[in-house]
């Protein structure tokens, strides 16, 4: 049964990945968004590898596949979040998430105090993360 939930996992990872938005960031964001991805492909090789791994015993299987689904979980919330600042006026953007903290980063031209609430209020709307574990960053573009 575990191996048929593994498959599941595999295809939403999968979909999620290739569902990315068509977007062009600035080379700064594609460079953040690319080691994003990169990681995120190597976690989910790395635990379905130990998912369909004969020598793992049930306790490790069940352990991995569950921190699978909180990475997928983790990356649908971040390719939604930012797709919702970006149809705000706040791209390029990128979206982090990690053990429960959320940063954002964006460009240095949209940080005002404004923009600063305004994605605030869009990250606690469309995550369950608290205030207090969410960072805002500025970046300078080229």
């Amino acid at each position: 049964m575990e191996r048929a939930h593994c498959g599941e996992r595999r295809a939403t990872a999968a979909r999620h990945h290739a569902a990315s938005p068509p977007f062009r960031p600035a080379p700064a964001a594609a460079q953040e968004r690319t080691a994003r991805e990169t990681a995120y492909d190597k976690d989910v090789a790395a635990l379905t590898a130990l998912l369909d791994s004969g020598a793992a015993d049930e306790e490790t299987r069940a352990q991995a596949a569950a921190r699978l689904d909180q990475l997928v979980a983790d990356h649908q919330s971040e390719l939604g979040l930012e797709e919702t600042l970006n149809q705000a006026g706040y791209s390029p953007c990128v979206v982090l998430l990690q053990n429960g903290a959320l940063t954002v980063i964006v460009a240095s031209s949209d940080m005002t105090a404004e923009a600063s609430a305004a994605i605030l209020s869009l990250c606690t709307a469309h995550t369950d993360i608290g205030v207090e574990n969410i960072r805002i960053m500025a970046r300078e573009e080229p």
